[in-house]
């Protein structure tokens, strides 16, 4: 949603292979790295502010009758998701974190993808973007037909 409606990157996936895939980016230049260098008291206004992560964590806990269905339990993604937002404030990197909320599956997805789907219509019309129109997007399509 945001790499498509607000044009900002994004790397999105589960926490499985937790290891160096998304993980390491939290120590990369824009998370640990931009935080060790910057002055706390300097003005944000004067200097600009460097581009800096931001961790969103999307927790479905699961429901009772998921657990059979799924092939690691909720109990291990949980723990991840705890290490995750665990080793982002320790290196200063901000980090939400999003429940799903909800008694059946389609509202529990419904509840996790509302936030981030309203915030990059907004933040692309924030910047002059037209979230319905993605230039790049058509262009691969016409690549794709030749």
């Amino acid at each position: 949603m945001l790499s498509a409606n607000a044009r900002y990157p994004v790397v999105a996936g589960s926490l499985g292979e937790a290891g160096r895939g998304r993980v390491g980016l939290i120590d990369g230049v824009y998370g640990g790295l931009a935080e060790s260098g910057r002055d706390i008291f300097a003005d944000p206004e004067e200097g600009g502010e460097s581009t800096r992560l931001r961790v969103l964590v999307l927790r479905d806990g699961g429901l009772e009758d998921d657990e059979a269905a799924v092939a690691e339990p909720s109990v291990i993604e949980e723990r991840r998701a705890d290490a995750v937002v665990e080793l982002a404030a320790r290196r200063g990197v901000r980090c939400t974190e999003i429940r799903a909320e909800g008694g059946s599956p389609l509202e529990r997805f419904a509840s996790l993808i509302s936030v981030p789907d309203f915030a990059s219509v907004y933040l692309a019309m924030a910047h002059g973007l037209d979230p319905t129109a993605v230039p790049a997007v058509e262009e691969m399509k016409e690549f794709t037909r030749r």
